[in-house]
């Protein structure tokens, strides 16, 4: 009876373990559709730091500094404490609708470097073309650009 019971507790155990690790494995193309859908979710959302969290870590490193200045300039010039994070933010607020509705068309991958191409709607605004360009870093994929087709 006792060497039942250890026996169905590593059962469960192993099960558990499996189960984590399947759901660790997701392909390369359902990471990067991923990374592009939680970039336009954060922006819909004006969560800032999520989208920025979705560059690699040179562009972040860029945008980061950027952005830093740009705060520094602006509370040089004005009496308020505010942020270009707050003013996005805001913004997000008086758009009563996604502000971006990506649909991704075509992912090619070429070693750690991804293209996709996806038709984006910013702002209620007749559809484009947007490439993302995306770098595989360790075992995730990150953007580092992003252009109009």
């Amino acid at each position: 009876m006792k060497r039942n019971r250890v026996f169905q507790a590593i059962i469960m155990v192993f099960s558990s373990l499996l189960i984590v690790a399947c759901a660790s494995l997701a392909s390369d193309e359902e990471k990067i559709q991923n990374r592009i859908e939680t970039f336009a979710q954060a922006a819909n959302e004006g969560d800032w730091d999520e989208m920025i969290n979705m560059f690699d870590s040179n562009t972040r490193e860029k945008v980061e500094a950027v952005v830093a200045f740009g705060n520094g300039m602006l509370g040089e010039l004005s009496d308020v404490d505010l942020s270009f994070q707050d003013l996005y933010a805001f913004g997000t607020t008086l758009i009563p609708e996604k502000m971006i509705d990506v649909t991704l068309d075509d992912i090619k991958i070429e070693d750690n470097y991804a293209t996709v191409r996806t038709m984006a709607e910013i702002q209620e605004q007749q559809a484009r073309g947007v490439i993302f360009s995306l770098v595989k870093e360790g075992d995730d994929w990150f953007i580092y650009d992003i252009q109009d087709e």
